[in-house]
């Protein structure tokens, strides 16, 4: 990846990228936030602070059943 740096005042201001290295960045900033997610839910979910309701209750729940 290569980067062109706009200065201000002798001080880098910005860092502009490629299009392309953008997008990847923010792929893996999604990857981060989703297993974040999901790791957050299994420690949940292992002591007890979430559960999990099988599909077959969710719809005869829904149905008034």
């Amino acid at each position: 990846m290569k980067a062109h740096i706009i200065e201000k005042d002798g001080q880098p201001e910005f860092a502009v990228i490629s299009y392309h290295d953008y997008q990847h960045f923010l792929e893996l900033l999604e990857d981060e936030t989703d297993a974040r997610a999901v790791a957050e839910f299994h420690e949940a979910y292992t002591t007890g602070r979430e559960f999990l309701v099988p599909d077959e209750i969710m719809r005869r729940e829904l149905a008034g059943e």
